[in-house]
């Protein structure tokens, strides 16, 4: 009997608001690893973040384009990559041909102009398919999530009406961040076939 004494700890409330706050954590960061995929996709209209996750190779390490250049929109259809050290030019411009997006940059002093080529309706149709790809990833994710969640509530021993409670909020959060990635898709695949 004294066993079971020990089993019945009360429930800790800090706990229980840890769990929700890490599980939100862990669902907003699926759904910004989905936005941060998605806006790699090159659309046929310039996009600063197309070239977020390119890496250019210095002399001591590789770094992220976006720490040794300025990106912008300058035209519907190009990007204006403004290098900050001259010495980095063609390292940015080779780690930009070499970033497997089909770009073909122009160099002009320590400025480097990004044409976006057109795309054809097959290239649109399989870029759908990879956000719809990655979409659902996203969304495994958000539900994995829930899942860990939901089982710790579970161990916590909660009164059944607070135990069905946190459940439900749990759901609705689920849902929330489900949606979140629905509508992203939905906006992605219209950019991508009215591009």
């Amino acid at each position: 009997e004294d066993d079971e004494d020990e089993d019945e700890e009360p429930v800790d409330p800090e706990a229980v608001k840890k769990t929700v706050a890490d599980m939100q954590a862990k669902m907003k960061e699926a759904v910004k690893h989905f936005d941060q995929q998605t806006s790699q996709l090159r659309t046929g209209r310039a996009d600063p973040r197309m070239l977020e996750g390119v890496k250019v190779k210095d002399k001591e390490a590789e770094v992220n384009l976006l720490h040794c250049a300025q990106v912008t929109a300058s035209e519907a259809r190009a990007l204006t990559v403004s290098v900050f050290d001259p010495d980095l030019v063609k390292a940015v411009d080779k780690a930009i041909r070499e970033s497997g997006m089909g770009l073909n940059p122009v160099v002009a002093g320590n400025v480097i102009k990004v044409p976006i080529p057109k795309m054809t309706s097959e290239a649109r149709a399989q870029l759908a398919k990879t956000a719809a790809s990655q979409a659902e990833n996203a969304k495994v994710s958000v539900r994995r999530v829930r899942g860990t969640a939901m089982d710790k509530v579970k161990k916590f021993g909660l009164p059944k009406d607070e135990g069905k409670k946190l459940e439900k909020d749990i759901q609705t959060q689920t849902d929330k961040f489900i949606k979140e990635v629905t509508d992203m898709l939905a906006a992605k695949q219209q950019e991508l076939t009215s591009a």
